[in-house]
């Protein structure tokens, strides 16, 4: 109920732009796709925030959780939807987030994981998701990538991979 609740645009108006986004979003577009993925039920309200902000064509493609799971672990949710879309390719995949959720996400997806501090977890409830780098801001993703990208997809933890039956257990 408490999420359902936060995406009511009296709670959505308080959101703030994180300084220097778009630029960073723009830069990271020149030799990336860029995904958005969010466990949000609106896709309405989604959309004016992108709209109001400004953000809504920085995306290559925007995945929303609208339709209810079985599966009640947010991660494994996220995960899903990530490897369900038919432009992903593990090997060339990093994901960059705010909250273990994406961290784990990616971790199940077997692809390199980035915890950004800008967001609402502190360092310490980001580290107990174990992500392969953690950064203080967005701004400092497209250096990362630049310099870290085959450290990456190397140190991705390939305990989990989704294929068309389900999760499967990898071995090695």
């Amino acid at each position: 109920m408490h999420g359902e609740r936060t995406e009511l645009p009296e709670y959505l108006r308080h959101d703030k732009l994180i300084p220097h986004l778009i630029k960073n979003l723009l830069e990271l577009r020149e030799n990336n796709q860029i995904m958005l993925v969010t466990l949000r039920k609106s896709k309405e309200f989604l959309y004016n925030q992108l709209r109001k902000f400004r953000l809504d064509a920085l995306f290559d493609r925007v995945l929303v959780e609208s339709e209810s799971s079985n599966d009640k672990q947010p991660s494994r949710i996220k995960a899903r939807m990530i490897g369900e879309e038919e432009h992903f390719k593990v090997q060339s995949s990093v994901i960059a987030g705010d909250t273990e959720t994406d961290i784990l996400a990616g971790k199940f997806l077997g692809i390199g994981t980035v915890a950004v501090l800008s967001g609402v977890r502190s360092k310490d409830r980001l580290l107990l998701s174990g992500p392969d780098y953690i950064i203080d801001t967005v701004s400092s993703l497209p250096a990362l990538l630049n310099t870290s990208a085959d450290k990456l997809a190397s140190s991705a933890s390939k305990a989990f991979g989704w294929s068309d039956t389900g999760w499967e257990k990898q071995d090695g």
